[in-house]
């Protein structure tokens, strides 16, 4: 029931950004703006708030990010929604068979398959010149099935991830970007304890360890690009440096991403927890459309699990649609190594709409 409820609230949300990117589009056109103004191309270089195509400074579809030289009529502000939906296997606490006595069954440490939906909704404001500050807010919601036929349903919300970001024009055809993230542990979530079968009930919150396996879905849906959103109690200091490459129709955006993730408490077995994500994005633009492919490498250079494959590869391939100031956007998140393929493969379908003002 929340997993539909989820798609519910991104209809509401999706509708509400589009209407308020007509409104954009209307005063840039009434004020002389010109529908590329205010940023980088489509090149796109993150999620949500600074997302590839799905919301925010970076947007794949993003009207933010020109195609060139200056304009006059700078866009000030961007607004999007980028919405996963995921689907795979995740850990999971799982119920244990009843016991002979008659007591009530406890938990053990398992897997389920989950159907989840995962929403970034991120804005962001050019306040100072060639610089923007951002707020990106995740959130998501889930229903498990584990094997003992039950189904289990929970909403959660993510790591609200300040950011800023610089940008410099190097030629007609260059473009630098500097961003600067910082995510807070406001996800209310329990990873699941290695000792849970020996655990009492009474000791075990299912809610929360529900809200962890749920945050875990998304970030595998996701191809482990956006970790820092969605892990268990750490802060994070995220640096990502790119540069957008235009001739012509052709945008190609490489760029590399490092989440620093630290412990905000003392429970987690590591204190430190690092990955490095280069990645690069090349699209065609024809006429309103423009395919694309996206690939990225997630590569877990310190804190990873025993046993925890530590360097992925995941594909993307998507549509953008140029339309004024509104970009919406579809793709699909294809894992072919590492920890959102192997052991169990989680698919994201991602959907996303950005408008700049």
């Amino acid at each position: 029931m929340l997993g539909r409820l989820g798609s519910k609230y991104f209809l509401a949300m999706a509708v509400f950004a589009a209407a308020l990117a007509s409104g954009a589009t209307a005063r840039a056109h009434e004020g002389g703006g010109d529908e590329h103004g205010g940023g980088h191309g489509e090149g796109g270089h993150g999620d949500g708030g600074h997302g590839e195509g799905e919301g925010g400074q970076h947007g794949e579809g993003n009207a933010q990010h020109r195609h060139g030289k200056h304009h006059p009529h700078e866009h000030k502000a961007t607004i999007g929604l980028d919405f996963v939906a995921g689907f795979g296997k995740v850990p999971f606490a799982v119920q244990s068979a009843p016991p002979p006595n008659g007591a009530p069954p406890g938990y053990e440490s398992g897997a389920a398959r989950t159907a989840s939906q995962s929403f970034v909704l991120g804005t962001a404001f050019h306040l100072l010149p060639h610089t923007a500050f951002g707020v990106r807010l995740p959130f998501s919601f889930g229903e498990f099935s584990p094997p003992d036929g039950s189904t289990r349903g929970t909403g959660a919300l993510g790591n609200i991830e300040l950011e800023a970001e610089y940008e410099r024009h190097m030629s007609h055809h260059l473009e630098l970007f500097f961003v600067l993230g910082f995510s807070m542990p406001t996800g209310q979530v329990n990873p699941i304890p290695e000792n849970i079968g020996e655990l009492p009930n009474s000791a075990i919150d299912v809610g929360l360890l529900d809200k962890g396996a749920l945050n875990r879905a998304a970030s595998l849906a996701r191809g482990g690009e956006e970790t820092a959103l969605f892990e268990l109690k750490r802060w994070g200091i995220n640096p990502k440096i790119g540069v957008n490459y235009r001739m012509g129709a052709l945008t190609i955006t490489p760029y590399i991403k490092m989440e620093n993730l630290i412990a905000s408490t003392s429970s987690l077995a590591k204190g430190y927890l690092g990955e490095l994500i280069p990645a690069v994005r090349a699209g065609y633009r024809v006429g309103q459309f423009e395919p694309a492919l996206k690939l990225w490498a997630p590569i877990i250079f310190a804190g990873a699990e025993e046993g925890e494959k530590k360097v992925g590869f995941v594909v993307e391939p998507q549509l953008v649609f140029h339309h004024g100031n509104v970009r919406p956007m579809l793709g699909v998140i294809i894992p072919v190594a590492g920890p959102a393929a192997d052991p169990s493969t989680n698919i994201g379908v991602r959907l996303g709409v950005a408008a700049a003002f």
